[in-house]
């Protein structure tokens, strides 16, 4: 489903990550309920992550106040000290560390004014009880960029909605049945307010996506803009794959998508792996909490399309599969001007969620930062 096309002209509009990136943003994860082994395998693939992006670019690190000198110890024993002068500490608190949902939305004007929209935010349906500290993350993070706030009253997660920057955006229907539900409206009513909020001019409603996805269908688990012309889509290629159907049904449907000026968009297929079982030794050190989802022996939702891009690099995630090369060798043959940089994720999806997920765009460098060559 299409919505009708809004007349305004683009006046506003939302910044794609591709377009303003001053540094990524990372959380520093520390839940004993979500990791295993206390987040010391999840922290270490994260070391590596921010050690090869910040080679070229810059990056900012969200911790606890608590675990900031040990966060600092451990990335300086990994980085140069060229790369310490990239990344910076944030002290702030915070419940999750997913920052693609909890951040706001940037928008930009025809004057360069920027914007960010703060959403309500209710731990993806309440995935976990106590979430005040992620809800009012968002606020937070503009105002340490000096960015004007707009507090918004529906529910919304920037994992469930990819666009190209132009107005042409994609969401999973069932995601937005339940953001509905959780802000009290109809599922057409919400995608009516989203569209205004973003400027859209038309916002596209799949109707495919992933078996054993908590989000109920995060679209940057199965189809990504990585630029303004490119569409990452996964497309599983046996039909034993219980997604098959709905996915391929994406594929065509997306291959068939104009944007805003009717030309088409470059869709670029990826392998999308089964669900990855996991054993009940290797989740033994997650802590059960009442109200908090259980991760015991659930299996493993593993996509491709939840990559990042940034600059000329393009950081595609590794779980450890026959398909690793392959979705490497895809994208290298279809996006010759890219880096495309592999990152071992298979600890990040464990706490269910990708690089994408683990990653937000800053506008600027934020105020009140220790870079991490001058931390304690």
């Amino acid at each position: 489903m299409i919505l009708a096309n809004h007349p305004q002209a683009l006046d506003v509009r939302t910044v794609a990550e591709w377009q303003r990136q001053a540094a990524i943003f990372i959380l520093w994860p520390y839940r004993r309920d979500v990791w295993r082994d206390a987040a010391l395998p999840v922290q270490q693939e994260l070391v590596d992550w921010i050690a090869d992006i910040s080679h070229q670019q810059r990056c900012v690190v969200g911790v606890l106040p608590r675990l900031a000198a040990a966060v600092a110890k451990l990335l300086r024993c990994q980085l140069s000290t060229a790369q310490q002068h990239r990344v910076g500490l944030w002290l702030c608190h915070y419940d999750d560390a997913w920052p693609r949902d909890l951040s706001p939305t940037w928008m930009v004007d025809q004057a360069q004014r920027y914007s960010a929209l703060c959403w309500r935010f209710d731990a993806w349906g309440g995935l976990y009880p106590n979430y005040a500290r992620d809800q009012s993350l968002a606020l937070r993070v503009a105002q340490a960029q000096a960015v004007q706030p707009v507090q918004q009253t529906l529910v919304f997660e920037g994992g469930a909605l990819s666009h190209d920057g132009y107005g042409t955006a994609l969401m999973a229907r069932a995601c937005i049945q339940r953001l509905a539900a959780s802000s009290g409206l109809s599922a057409n009513c919400y995608q009516q307010a989203l569209q205004r909020r973003l400027r859209l001019r038309q916002l596209v409603c799949l109707d495919g996506f992933l078996s054993g996805d908590e989000t109920l269908g995060h679209v940057d688990n199965v189809a990504l803009f990585i630029d303004s012309q490119t569409l990452l889509v996964s497309l599983p290629e046996s039909t034993e794959h219980p997604d098959q159907a709905a996915l391929k049904e994406n594929f065509q449907r997306l291959q068939g998508l104009r944007n805003c000026n009717g030309e088409r968009y470059r869709v670029v297929a990826l392998p999308q792996p089964q669900l990855l079982n996991v054993s009940a030794n290797s989740t033994a050190s997650i802590e059960s909490r009442p109200g908090v989802l259980s991760r015991a022996q659930r299996p493993l939702l593993a996509s491709y399309v939840n990559c990042l891009r940034s600059g000329r690099q393009l950081w595609v995630p590794q779980f450890g599969l026959s398909s690793d090369a392959q979705a490497l060798t895809r994208l290298q043959e279809a996006l010759p001007s890219l880096d495309i940089r592999p990152v071992r994720a298979i600890e990040m999806i464990r706490g269910g969620g990708g690089l994408h997920c683990m990653s937000e765009q800053l506008l600027n460098w934020p105020t009140g930062l220790t870079t991490l060559s001058s931390a304690p």
